[in-house]
């Protein structure tokens, strides 16, 4: 088991606009705040390649930590066991 207090790196894959990227990055330093042991290293894609980008990323087993995604992309993305919800 791993010791709570050691350091942790999240790589978070989004798909945000600009605007909506911003107040990502205010949630991620909060939550890094209240959280110190926790980096969230924010991975965000253009919308149009989000959902190529990640399949070929787990297909190389090499997937993101969490993806933030849309509830249709989820529904093929868990048939396809890239992730479990």
């Amino acid at each position: 088991m791993a010791d709570p207090a050691s350091k942790v790196t999240l790589s978070v894959a989004h798909a945000w606009d600009a605007t909506f990227m911003e107040r990502q990055k205010q949630f991620d330093e909060l939550f890094m705040k209240r959280h110190p042991n926790i980096e969230i290293k924010a991975e965000n894609s253009p919308f149009g390649e989000f959902l190529q980008k990640y399949t070929t990323q787990a297909a190389g087993n090499a997937s993101p930590d969490v993806i933030y995604t849309q509830f249709s992309w989820a529904q093929q993305l868990i048939k396809s066991s890239i992730f479990i919800a």
